[in-house]
């Protein structure tokens, strides 16, 4: 009995250790992170004390939060978890982590189209943007006719980012890839979104929507998907694209992305696509807006080296390690120049729209296409002056595609669907945007939280 209450002791004196060292890391303010490497995103920042916020208890969740979202080893923290549960079982070079969710069925692709009517309305919290009421503004007819839709909470978006790079991951050697499970009612209501922004936008602006595939959906094979429990993502996004409107434009990048898939168009140790998956594409864009794309051999071609991406950084794989990946990156030819609007609202123009990230560390090269997820980026190409303009709403697969329509407008316009404030329809016409083009991973479309994101700001 005596040692049994000497070992509960000791347990409880450890414990307390922990939790007192866990509560000095937590002070430790200068030490926390601004951004995650491993999800690619900025993260909160901590918000400013205001007697409404304070009153209103706004401000302590606000900071809750950011205290969380910034807490310095977070992301070891998350892969020391996903680790432990590794050692459950015998580990062989094929396993499936996470794939506890189950697939809707996935209906046959739609005959008919849906009629861009939805329940969302807008948040007319725009801070960006004011309302141009003389070119339809917030009076027009379809933000009239849609009930309220909130925004999710940055916290909620967050940890659907998480899941799209934990859940149904399945690895295969040195090489890990995201399966896709469709989800009916999330499919359809970001249908619903680009309808919506067409149906705003009908005879102002031209609308674009790019699902983009994942690794899983082009360069495994149909069964390998279906013994894992997954949805065939070819069929889901003609499903997606079926439930369109004659009025938005579907960019079909799965033929192009197939016909190269022994091409380095994916990474094995990230769950996004390449630059040159992006580029085939941008060929798929290019085709449904009737242009010419820009030929590679034109442009300057530089690579970073190796580079250890997001499934890396959770798996911890000893073959991911010994044989990384590694960054490339095509130069525009109009500009490199870009303006950015961080979360904090600083803006600067010492930015560009590829930064050589060669001497960064091999978690972070990435980061220099577009310097990854911001409120805000402006991109001006000095060799035109035909007044065209593009407007870009993406999640982070959209940050390598992002460069390669420079060379194709004046203005390019770059909003990351988390972190972009203005009412996406006041800021198009404000700013005479010709095609408002919207690009999201196939994961995180059909994960119920870019759709609201969509929604609120129309």
């Amino acid at each position: 009995m005596r040692k049994v209450g000497a070992y509960r002791r000791v347990g409880v004196a450890a414990s307390a250790v922990v939790l007192a060292a866990g509560a000095v890391v937590g002070l430790l303010f200068f030490a926390r992170p601004t951004t995650s490497e491993v999800e690619k995103r900025t993260l909160t920042a901590m918000p400013q004390l205001t007697w409404s916020g304070f009153w209103s208890g706004e401000y302590f969740s606000d900071l809750a939060l950011w205290y969380s979202d910034t807490y310095p080893p977070r992301e070891q923290l998350v892969a020391a978890d996903q680790a432990l549960d590794g050692l459950h079982g015998i580990q062989t070079e094929t396993q499936m982590i996470g794939g506890t969710k189950r697939a809707d069925e996935l209906p046959p692709a739609s005959s008919s189209t849906t009629d861009g009517t939805s329940d969302g309305e807008s948040n007319d919290s725009d801070t960006n943007a004011s309302a141009d009421t003389s070119k339809g503004g917030t009076g027009s007819k379809a933000r009239r006719e849609r009930g309220r839709v909130e925004v999710p909470a940055q916290e909620v978006m967050a940890e659907a980012i998480q899941d799209q790079v934990l859940d149904g991951l399945y690895v295969k050697g040195d090489a890990a890839y995201n399966i896709y499970y469709f989800d009916q009612d999330a499919v359809q209501e970001y249908a619903d979104a680009m309808n919506a922004a067409a149906e705003e936008l009908s005879g102002e602006a031209t609308v674009y929507s790019l699902v983009a595939p994942n690794a899983s959906g082009i360069l495994l094979s149909d069964q390998e998907v279906k013994d894992l429990g997954g949805t065939n993502q070819i069929d889901a996004i003609e499903y997606y694209y079926s439930l369109y409107n004659d009025d938005v434009h579907p960019i079909d990048s799965v033929p192009e992305l197939k016909a190269h898939d022994d091409e380095y168009i994916f990474f094995r140790t990230d769950h996004h696509w390449t630059a040159l998956g992006a580029y085939y594409a941008y060929v798929a864009f290019c085709k449904e807006k009737g242009i010419e794309p820009e030929n590679l051999d034109d442009m300057k071609h530089i690579n970073m080296g190796d580079f250890l991406g997001s499934l890396y950084a959770q798996l911890n794989s000893d073959a991911m390690a010994a044989n990384p990946d590694y960054v490339e990156a095509w130069i525009p030819n109009g500009t490199n120049k870009m303006r950015l609007w961080d979360q904090d609202g600083t803006v600067s123009d010492d930015y560009n729209v590829i930064t050589d990230t060669s001497d960064w560390d091999v978690t972070g090269k990435t980061m220099g296409f577009i310097m990854g997820d911001q409120p805000l980026q402006k991109i001006e190409n000095p060799k035109l002056d035909d007044g065209s303009a593009c407007l870009l709403i993406k999640d982070s697969f959209g940050d390598f595609f992002a460069p390669w329509l420079v060379d194709h407008y004046q203005t390019v316009y770059v909003g990351d669907f988390r972190y972009f404030e203005s009412n996406i329809d006041d800021f198009v016409r404000q700013n005479d945007i010709d095609d408002l083009i919207f690009c999201n991973n196939i994961t995180l479309a059909g994960g119920g939280v870019v759709a609201p994101a969509i929604l609120g700001r129309l």
